[in-house]
């Protein structure tokens, strides 16, 4: 109904909004969360086959699915578990729904094999349902560009867990990196994740049409949000060095969100209220002119100079005891060290004082005596 009522009005579609973020929701074992995600891409798949063999000639529009994408590093780049465990977590996190749709019409052989290996150990009784060979020829090929929304980037190492639940089948932790910059909601503001996984899927996938559907932080600021704009400024310009440099076939952009909503973490350009925020305008000179405006003479002059987004003023606001940590180990430092200095000053006068009167020679009194006659 969809299709015939919009779709003269409405050219790009997404089916799912993060299906791979199913574990949210089916968290009472893998195997209903797999199941689940299994009904979903086929359900998607013959959304898509509907719109391809009745409306597609008609209404010329485009349809996908739109993917929850976050980058992975090892916490310790040094261990190789660590990057064995940020591979694993872009497979079971990302490739889980892709590969069936972009590659190979089946699940990755990477998350079965891990699976297996984990069932043999006792360690899980996860399965990943199979596809039959008409769902593969159903499933496979079904989008007609990537959709992602991306957010943060994860630290993670490896900490093998027991028990059947998809969160659990990975054998990830993650960690928080403190010395990142990191929103209300501890969300880490890495901007060069975006460049690695548009990267990361070109690799995989091949040179495909990719839509950033949603990026975008919290910051708790109601007037202010200066973090927002900092961070739309830098991911933005992650996303200019893929498509420019690493020619990665970035076809869209889009921030998240429009408007707050009441009592969760302030994602929008608005209040719950609809009042604009500071990046408001910003965004707006950004999508108006297809990317950055080049500051010329003329445009410093006749406009008012905004005050730069500083990335280290910003990590003092947010770090603020951790600053308050450093200024204390300092001032410690600084005031053992002046009691160094001074009592080795006074060790070293009170050594002086001793050996000048070991070398002054005492006159006898009989001396003194015979000079005081004469």
């Amino acid at each position: 109904m969809c299709f015939r009522e919009l779709g003269d009005l409405v050219k790009f579609w997404i089916t799912i909004n993060e299906p791979n973020r199913l574990s949210d929701i089916y968290n009472s074992g893998s195997n209903h969360t797999y199941q689940a995600a299994h009904n979903l891409l086929i359900a998607h798949a013959s959304a898509w086959h509907v719109y391809d063999k009745q409306y597609r000639s008609m209404q010329h529009g485009q349809i996908s699915l739109s993917l929850h994408s976050d980058w992975a590093e090892p916490a310790n780049p040094f261990v190789d578990t660590h990057w064995e465990a940020a591979e694993r977590f872009l497979q079971f996190e990302i490739a889980w729904f892709s590969d069936p749709i972009f590659k190979t019409g089946d699940y990755p052989a990477a998350m079965r094999e891990y699976l297996d290996y984990k069932n043999s150990r006792g360690l899980s009784s996860s399965s990943l349902p199979y596809f039959t060979k008409e769902e593969k020829e159903l499933v496979r090929g079904a989008a007609d560009f990537y959709a992602l929304n991306h957010f943060t980037t994860r630290f993670v190492n490896h900490e093998s867990k027991n028990g059947s639940r998809y969160d659990f089948d990975q054998d990830v932790q993650f960690l928080q990196d403190i010395t990142c910059l990191n929103s209300p909601s501890r969300s880490a503001v890495v901007p060069a994740g975006l460049r690695k996984i548009l990267n990361w899927i070109r690799k995989r996938y091949g040179d495909l049409n990719i839509y950033i559907t949603a990026n975008g932080i919290d910051d708790q600021s109601l007037i202010d949000d200066g973090l927002r704009k900092y961070y739309i400024e830098k991911y933005v310009q992650e996303a200019l060095k893929a498509y420019h440099i690493d020619k990665v076939n970035v076809r869209g952009y889009f921030a998240f969100k429009l408007a707050d909503e009441k009592s969760k973490p302030r994602l929008g350009f608005f209040t719950h209220e609809a009042k604009a925020k500071a990046s408001v305008p910003f965004y707006n000179r950004l999508i108006s002119h297809n990317g950055f405006l080049l500051e010329t003479a003329n445009n410093i002059c006749d406009q008012p100079e905004e005050e730069a987004t500083c990335m280290f003023c910003l990590l003092l606001v947010q770090k603020k005891p951790l600053v308050f940590f450093g200024c204390c180990l300092c001032s410690t430092l600084i005031l053992l060290l002046s009691i160094i200095v001074f009592h080795k000053r006074k060790r070293r006068k009170w050594y002086w004082s001793k050996n000048m009167e070991y070398m002054c020679v005492p006159v006898k009194s009989r001396h003194r005596e015979v000079l005081h006659q004469i």
